[in-house]
């Protein structure tokens, strides 16, 4: 048991970078010895960019996946964002292999799990030694341990789990502000109807119940690629409340890429209440 961190560091070592041999020394630890203050500084500062560049890049590809606004170069196309999610992926397992390295020579430098203690000391130097040791281990084993678990595994398997849990939240939270619903009623497959957006707004601000006031419908231009969403009818006999009169008569929706990817054109004059 006492040696289970050493295996473990000496097998994902191996999985990763292919070094079957534990008793060949790395290059950290075959010249460790002979740096100065200065060097050792330079590999941290050039060792925490390389997994700050990462997580920044992660970042930036999981909120590229999640939020579809606004559009960047690389979530514009489709063309682009393939081989930026690819390179993403190569470049993390790069990094997990460096920061891989970086901390097995921490641990077999400090061997935190395996210190001896001294024979000849008195009963109160082994004592503190004791005391030493133990919060060393729970210093490793609490701190240590799961920072070096994080940066050995987080920039390969991160962009898997970040993205979906990112893309569920938008989903279930983006429109927490929006005091109505709009429900898409989508036609059957072969149906010459068209696309249906319903708007239904609570009758008081403290009502659970919500009352549908008017509609929306999307149509193909079938000259091109942009889709129109018109403003279609208001619900039959009912009175839209005057905060809750749409001011937008339709919206363009052109193909990604294009500077204006929305065209709103609003209504010259307010809508009357209870008409189309």
């Amino acid at each position: 048991m006492k040696n289970m961190p050493r295996y473990f560091c000496i097998g994902v070592r191996f999985l990763l970078t292919g070094r079957p041999n534990p008793r060949e020394q790395d290059l950290l630890e075959t010249r460790r010895a002979s740096w100065s203050s200065l060097q050792w500084l330079g590999v941290i500062v050039v060792w925490l960019s390389l997994s700050v560049l990462q997580a920044a890049w992660i970042l930036g590809y999981v909120e590229g996946g999640s939020e579809p606004n606004p559009r960047t170069l690389v979530t514009a196309h489709h063309q682009l964002w393939k081989p930026f999610s690819i390179s993403l992926y190569v470049s993390g397992y790069m990094v997990s292999t460096i920061n891989i390295l970086v901390w097995t020579s921490y641990f077999e430098l400090v061997r935190w799990w395996n210190r001896r203690e001294t024979t000849t000391a008195s009963l109160m130097d082994k004592l503190y030694e004791k005391f030493i040791k133990y919060l060393n281990r729970a210093f490793h084993l609490t701190i240590v341990l799961p920072i070096a678990f994080a940066m050995c595994a987080g920039p390969l398997f991160s962009p898997f789990a970040g993205l979906p849990l990112a893309q569920q939240y938008q989903w279930t939270h983006l429109c927490d502000s929006f005091a109505g619903e709009a429900i898409i009623q989508s036609p059957p497959l072969g149906s010459f109807r068209q696309p249906l957006m319903s708007f239904y707004y609570p009758e008081t601000q403290d009502s659970t119940a919500k009352i549908h006031y008017f509609d929306y419908v999307m149509t193909n231009d079938p000259n091109a690629t942009t889709q129109t969403l018109s403003f279609a009818s208001a619900a039959s006999q009912m009175v839209v409340p005057a905060d809750l009169q749409p001011n937008i008569q339709s919206i363009s929706i052109y193909p990604p890429g294009k500077s204006d990817f929305f065209t709103p054109r609003v209504w010259e004059h307010h809508l009357p209440s209870g008409g189309r």
